[in-house]
């Protein structure tokens, strides 16, 4: 995620972290898997850290990110997270950040910002409602920038028409 950048050093000393994955993992990760998994080393896996008797070395350059975010499906429509109820189900329909604070991690990585369109949200929005879902919480950093952000607003209010859903 954002957080694992090599200025953190409260999240890299902690000694129970073997690799470090700088930014988005779900291309580099599999790839960590099926290397461990054959006996491989991972010195040039792009964006990680590895650790060694001294701690964490240091980052290798990471890869640009450019899969879509319709690539992968949601882990609580795939089955890999279960949906309570009772529980909030957290989701982003936007990765990036067109700000550039000083103080936040989003702007450290690259500046661009990839989105599910308005009616593809909604209907991810619709389906995890569908499933059990109460209570979704965005994690979108800039949600409120998206220049879709009127018909989003439309299309969920539409959704949620029953306010059986918490958004």
């Amino acid at each position: 995620g954002p957080e694992v950048e090599p200025d953190n050093t409260f999240l890299l000393k902690q000694e129970g972290i073997d690799v470090a994955v700088r930014g988005e993992a779900e291309e580099v990760f599999p790839a960590i898997l099926d290397r461990l998994a054959g006996g491989e080393d991972l010195e040039d896996m792009p964006g990680t850290a590895i650790r060694t008797a001294n701690g964490l070395g240091e980052f290798t350059p990471s890869a640009p990110v450019t899969f879509p975010l319709s690539r992968y499906p949601s882990p609580y429509l795939a089955g890999i997270l279960r949906i309570d109820s009772e529980r909030s189900v957290y989701m982003e329909t936007a990765r990036g950040c067109p700000c550039r604070c000083e103080f936040c991690y989003y702007s450290r990585g690259d500046a661009g910002v990839r989105r599910l369109d308005a009616r593809a949200s909604a209907a991810l929005c619709g389906q995890l409602k569908d499933a059990g879902a109460r209570s979704l919480i965005l994690l979108d950093p800039s949600f409120n920038q998206r220049p879709d952000f009127r018909p989003l607003l439309e299309a969920l209010a539409v959704l949620n028409r029953d306010r059986a859903l918490a958004i």
